[in-house]
């Protein structure tokens, strides 16, 4: 161990380093480039001097009562009811198990993600084939919606792959006030369909919730989440009673 003399406490080191424009939730590394989910921006980072070499705009977000989650609703910006909402990235995970592809879930839109194509050829291309992950069918039964993924509370997915299916195991941090139409679930694991426009559900014991008079005073804060043995673990932080 060095003794204190032999420190030399004016050396100035010179870190690469970088700054975004907002608050960053989320980082993915993957391929030696690293992905950074923060509000209202997706940026792309090569790994070896933290240059941004890519970047791409998630909001701020029109929300309107008369749109779903795949449509853009700038054109109401002048009625009643719209809102502009930031849009915090919740959740941030790259599959490669179809194509090698960054999905990205925000606060705005009901919750719902999309999927960012990587190209081979350029993998911080995040804005050349962008898809929403959201089926129209999701609005008859807005009370099942499995393309509802993430809570603005707080959100920790995990995807799994088995029997060469895509499953998301997701752990929301939900109140009586947010998503009072009961769209978002505690715990829950939804399949990703095979033509990857959005989830199922496959039983309706997917999911658990906490009982609705209890989620104001009894809130459940999810920090991570991981699999081992074939089990799914939640690490949260909760009242004791």
């Amino acid at each position: 161990a060095l003794v204190k003399s032999e420190m030399n406490v004016n050396m100035k080191y010179q870190l690469p380093n970088f700054t975004a424009e907002t608050p960053i939730q989320n980082v993915v590394l993957h391929k030696h480039h690293i992905y950074l989910g923060a509000v209202n921006y997706i940026y792309v980072l090569n790994d070896k001097d933290l240059q941004k070499v890519a970047e791409y705009k998630t909001g701020p977000v029109l929300e309107h009562p008369d749109c779903s989650p795949c449509q853009d609703c700038s054109h109401k910006a002048n009625l009643s009811g719209g809102v502009w909402e930031d849009n915090i990235n919740m959740a941030l995970l790259v599959d490669t198990y179809y194509d090698d592809q960054l999905i990205s879930c925000g606060s705005v839109h009901r919750g719902t993600c999309q999927r960012h194509i990587l190209p081979p050829s350029n993998i911080a291309d995040i804005q050349s084939e962008v898809h929403c992950m959201y089926s129209s069918q999701a609005d008859e039964e807005p009370s099942q919606c499995p393309d509802c993924v993430v809570s603005a509370l707080g959100t920790k997915v995990l995807i799994s792959e088995k029997d060469r299916f895509i499953n998301f195991f997701v752990g929301n941090t939900i109140n009586s006030s947010d998503h009072p139409d009961h769209s978002l679930h505690s715990i829950s694991v939804r399949r990703l369909k095979e033509t990857q426009d959005g989830f199922k559900f496959l039983t309706d014991q997917s999911y658990i919730d906490v009982l609705p008079e209890f989620r104001d005073s009894y809130p459940i804060k999810y920090v991570h989440a991981f699999e081992s043995n074939h089990f799914i673990y939640f690490l949260t932080v909760q009242r004791e009673t």
